[in-house]
């Protein structure tokens, strides 16, 4: 349907001096509407495409080699078929507005995969040509740490100094433990034995002394306390040590009050099992 030519597309299309010209004229336009963009080399179309806006046209797939690769001609035929289907070059407003409608998705998807194509969808819905891909790249990273301070902005209200250190003190190698309670906290237990069960118990102690059980974490897209938690689970104390206190503390809350929520379905499972 993106490659269907409607009449005005057609008039355009064969306005152009050459089946060359014409061929590619029918691909910009449809490039235009399905990617936001036109490709700067267009023999890299898939075959049946070609074929199937040549055979609209007119004129043989085969011609499209001999199409210009003259820079202006190229600029020149880009810009008429951005006219006829209402797109524009996007201005440093526009990168603007992409940038702050880039940071509450990037509340909800940390990955830079997601938030790269989801950029391009809302570009395109605006009808706004996608610029160039390291363009779009810089307002992902950017996107990505601007989040990154707005979730510790609404976390720090809950973190005052005496709550960031019970939180740091996970991190550190516990005598007992032989083990830092970061690692200590995320075991589950082997088996239902009243031992282990005792044990799961002295962690949700834990996590209560560090405050778990006091954050609240509403304010954030459950999506985002989800990812944070995750990326606790997969870290080690001394790879969370090294980040900036701001990415840091976020990841220990969410990761603490999911291990809280975690350890306490654990114990009531293994004390049904027990009993039975």
């Amino acid at each position: 349907s993106y490659f269907t030519l409607l009449a005005d597309d057609l008039e355009l299309v064969m306005a152009r001096y050459g089946s060359a010209a014409r061929l590619a004229g029918g691909l910009q336009i449809g490039a235009m509407r399905l990617l936001g963009f036109v490709p700067f080399d267009l023999t890299t179309a898939p075959s049946d495409v070609v074929g199937f806006v040549a055979e609209q046209i007119g004129v043989g797939a085969a011609s499209l080699a001999d199409y210009s690769t003259r820079d202006q001609t190229r600029s020149d035929h880009v810009a008429d078929v951005e006219r006829l289907l209402g797109f524009r070059r996007a201005d440093r407003g526009d990168l603007k507005s992409l940038g702050d409608w880039l940071v509450e998705r990037a509340l909800e998807h940390d990955r830079p995969s997601v938030l790269f194509r989801l950029a391009c969808e809302h570009l395109r819905s605006e009808q706004i040509v996608r610029p160039a891909v390291t363009t779009v790249e810089r307002a992902v990273v950017s996107a990505r740490q601007r989040a990154t301070n707005e979730t510790y902005i609404r976390l720090a209200p809950q973190l005052d100094q005496q709550h960031r250190d019970r939180l740091s003190e996970l991190l550190v190698v516990d005598s007992d433990l032989g083990v830092t309670p970061w690692i200590w906290l995320r075991r589950q237990a082997p088996t239902a034995a009243p031992g282990s069960i005792k044990e799961q118990i002295a962690k949700i102690d834990l996590l209560r002394e560090v405050g778990a059980d006091q954050l609240d974490l509403t304010m954030l897209n459950p999506n985002r306390v989800r990812h944070l938690a995750s990326v606790g689970n997969r870290s080690t104390a001394q790879a969370i040590q090294r980040l900036a206190p701001e990415r840091r503390y976020q990841i220990l809350a969410a990761t603490v009050a999911s291990t809280l929520i975690d350890r306490t379905d654990e114990v009531l499972d293994l004390f049904d099992i027990s009993i039975a």
